[in-house]
């Protein structure tokens, strides 16, 4: 979904509108998806699930939080809103990696690093973004 996307084009004040919409409505399918996961039991599919969870972060990481860098000033509220449901889908992705790893199951556990890192680069890249546009008062890091 965001393999085509890139912060480098140039757009129109309704194009960003419409690509802000677009990548909330990502970010809402993505934090459902993860709260759905939540019932499977079966670890082939909680496996698949921890390698595109690891991947979609990265894409996200490289392409839409320059686009938010580079657009926060003029929308602030949108962006911060977004990120706030995204952290959600995160905290949960957190409860099933420490899930996984209460299973002990080696193939489940093996993805969890990566996965871990990928959620760490996303929160420091998300707390640079904010000190950079002056808006560090919206990095929280405890519950809301």
């Amino acid at each position: 979904m965001l393999s085509s996307f890139s912060a480098k084009t140039r757009r129109t004040s309704e194009d960003v509108n419409i690509q802000l919409v677009y990548i909330a409505n990502v970010i809402r399918c993505f934090k459902a998806l993860i709260e759905y996961s939540k019932s499977f039991v079966d670890k082939a599919i909680l496996s698949v699930f921890l390698k595109r969870s690891r991947a979609f972060i990265d894409n996200f990481c490289k392409k839409v939080l320059p686009f938010y860098d580079k657009y926060f000033m003029r929308h602030r509220e949108s962006i911060v809103a977004t990120l706030k449901i995204f952290q959600q889908g995160t905290r949960l992705l957190q409860n099933i990696c420490s899930h996984c790893k209460d299973l002990k199951d080696n193939a489940l556990t093996a993805s969890v690093p990566a996965l871990k890192k990928s959620l760490e680069l996303f929160l420091f890249s998300v707390k640079t973004m904010l000190v950079n546009n002056g808006a560090q008062h919206a990095f929280w890091m405890g519950k809301f």
